[in-house]
């Protein structure tokens, strides 16, 4: 992912689902913050965009969720 395709994603995304990726970097593991009823719509909006080890973290619930490229699955 280059950083124009990052940019937009990022964009998208906050739009979509008020995530925000306050970390991240096209190619590296990506940080994202938002809350848990928007958790689906994000992973939905990403689809399988993210590098592994990319983290969302719900803000509302205190929990978190990897992201594994290889089996495009979150983990928590």
């Amino acid at each position: 992912m280059d950083t124009i395709d990052f940019l937009e994603l990022c964009a998208t995304v906050e739009i979509a689902t008020g995530f925000k990726c306050y970390e991240g970097q096209p190619g590296d593991q990506q940080v994202w913050y938002g809350t848990s009823d928007k958790f689906d719509a994000f992973k939905s909006a990403v689809g399988n965009r993210l590098p592994t080890g990319s983290v969302a973290f719900l803000i509302d619930t205190k929990t978190k969720a990897f992201y594994s490229k290889f089996k495009n699955a979150w983990y928590q």
